[in-house]
């Protein structure tokens, strides 16, 4: 990415049926394109707030892909990352695992 420009940062809503997923995915595609075309080496991550959206969407969760715990039913404790967490997650947005 080049200094002058900025992360793209998207959110995608609106209720069953509208599309979702099929803009996501056209933009996955298009964004990856563009990347690969400008010479690029970059994964395009998609992420969703549940596992059944990830799903659709062909994606990942946002808990897992920052390695967050879930612990339904009680407040979760966000401790700071152990070093196999972290290189985990480097490993995961380098690529390196899916």
């Amino acid at each position: 990415m080049s200094e002058n420009t900025s992360p793209i940062r998207l959110i995608v809503s609106g209720q069953s049926g509208t599309g979702k997923s099929r803009v996501i995915s056209i933009l996955e595609q298009l964004v990856s394109k563009q990347l690969k075309c400008n010479g690029l080496s970059v994964q395009v991550v998609v992420v969703a707030p549940t596992g059944l959206a990830a799903f659709n969407i062909g994606g990942t969760t946002i808990h897992r892909l920052l390695c967050l715990p879930v612990e339904h039913g009680k407040p979760t404790d966000y401790k700071r990352k152990i070093k196999t967490e972290i290189t985990l997650l480097q490993s995961y947005l380098s690529g390196g695992e899916r």
